[in-house]
């Protein structure tokens, strides 16, 4: 007898919600992770990302919105609320990360995206339990 893939996968599921039950914690929560189509029409803007926030940066990344054809800008909206925005500049990427602009071609500028970026995800983390990512309200 042979079994497809789905149903096996499906029977494993149906046993994990069992199992979890009877032992009173709540079963893994299976999150879909698939990549922004932005960023396969935009290959540049990938490379911005991962820049900015590791290869990891669909970790962090909620929703990129395209929201300026020319010059090509994108909304990235993070998973703990937060928001920055990308332009591109001919050459590179203007990042505006909490209303400052930076130029990630300037080495120096690139360096303070970097920390601005750190700041948003510093006082406002993203926390994670049991396999599912709950957003953290901003308690400022």
């Amino acid at each position: 007898m042979k079994i497809k893939k789905s149903e096996l996968q499906d029977m494993v599921s149906r046993a994990i919600e069992k199992v979890s039950k009877s032992m009173d914690i709540a079963p893994p929560v299976k999150k879909e992770r698939t990549d922004h189509y932005l960023v396969y029409k935009f290959p540049t803007l990938k490379n911005a990302l991962t820049s900015l926030l590791g290869e990891q940066y669909m970790d962090f990344v909620d929703v990129i919105d395209w929201v300026v054809p020319r010059p090509s800008t994108f909304k990235v909206d993070l998973q703990n609320g937060e928001v920055f925005f990308l332009k591109w500049t001919g050459k590179s990427y203007q990042a505006q990360i909490a209303g400052k602009r930076y130029n990630t071609a300037v080495v120096s500028e690139y360096q303070q995206a970097l920390e601005a970026l750190g700041e948003l995800l510093k006082y406002n983390p993203i926390k994670r339990t049991q396999g599912k990512v709950l957003v953290m309200t901003d308690s400022r």
